[in-house]
């Protein structure tokens, strides 16, 4: 794969869409500085969003990636063969979900699907959290066992459990005979893994199983995901909308590092960081009345409000 050809593919094909790098990325549920860095060569794409960007830009992942010179109508690929090549390329990312052998056919279907449960948890957060999903590494292990995942940031496991690919979680069900028995990971409710029949169907499979898991860690350890690039990133799009609130304010009297550390302060307390303008602009007025970082976390809670008050992605 050339490094240089992806980001030349990139652009010629969001151009052929008639896609400007927002449009794209609103349809990605990434930032539109995420895609002017992927066209600029200074980061790439990780693969579950390579294989969305494929199908909104009805090309294949060959093409982007220099497997095929013609720019062919999207068709499915052999994504997960060349797997590991595409790894080695890409930088190393916060987020990874790690799975164990036997749930392989179960991301090659969702790969076949475009991770769309996973494009839907970027956009669920974003919208309703104000949280932007940095891109997630995803890989297959034999370190773990044959029906285990693992949630790590930087590398570091913060979770793990067991999905039972092609079997179905029915929450709130009894054990019988061989099923299996777990807690879902959301609100710890017992369940059983089992075959879906047309008569006995679950809303829950195996990959959005794990999605809720991730969900849930994302919210929890936001503090550990966060960084500068990140707060920059949402400052650039209050930027593009609103240029006063934040022209000759960050970062000139509010340091990146300052507003990252109110806006994970803000998440800790459970509060949706998704009214950037109100924070920034509250932030600006007060900064003489609340000298330290906790302060002007509570100043702030206490500005927005119980509606602001994320319920729906917490335990407990």
């Amino acid at each position: 794969m050339s490094l240089d050809q992806f980001t030349a593919r990139l652009i010629n094909a969001r151009h052929e869409k008639r896609l400007t790098q927002a449009e794209l990325a609103g349809a990605l549920g990434v930032t539109a500085q995420a895609v002017s860095r992927w066209e600029r060569g200074s980061s790439y794409p990780d693969l579950p969003m390579l294989d969305a960007m494929s199908a909104i830009l009805d090309c294949s992942i060959d093409y982007l990636l220099q497997y095929k010179e013609a720019h062919d109508p999207f068709a499915e690929t052999e994504t997960y063969k060349r797997n590991e090549i595409i790894k080695s390329l890409i930088l190393k990312e916060k987020l990874t979900l790690a799975f164990g052998l036997k749930l392989l056919p179960m991301i090659q279907e969702e790969s076949a699907a475009h991770f769309d449960q996973l494009q839907k948890m970027r956009r669920i957060l974003a919208n309703g959290c104000g949280v932007y999903v940095p891109q997630i590494r995803i890989c297959d292990t034999a370190r773990l066992g044959d029906y285990e995942y693992e949630i790590q940031i930087d590398g570091k496991k913060i979770e793990s459990g067991e999905a039972y690919y092609p079997l179905e979680f029915f929450v709130n069900r009894h054990k019988e005979a061989d099923e299996l028995e777990v807690i879902e990971p959301l609100w710890k409710l017992p369940g059983i893994w089992k075959e879906s029949t047309e008569q006995d169907k679950s809303d829950v499979n195996a990959f959005s199983f794990i999605i809720t898991h991730l969900q849930i860690v994302i919210m929890e350890n936001y503090d550990l995901i966060i960084n500068r690039q990140i707060v920059a990133d949402l400052v650039d799009i209050v930027r593009s909308k609103y240029p006063a609130v934040v022209s000759g304010i960050i970062p000139e009297k509010i340091s990146y590092a300052y507003l990252q550390k109110v806006l994970t302060g803000l998440l800790r307390k459970h509060y949706a960081i998704n009214n950037m303008v109100k924070i920034i602009e509250l932030i600006e007025d007060n900064q003489e009345a609340c000298p330290d970082v906790a302060s002007m976390v509570d100043l702030i809670a206490e500005a927005m409000g119980e509606s602001d008050i994320i319920t729906n992605f917490f335990r407990g």
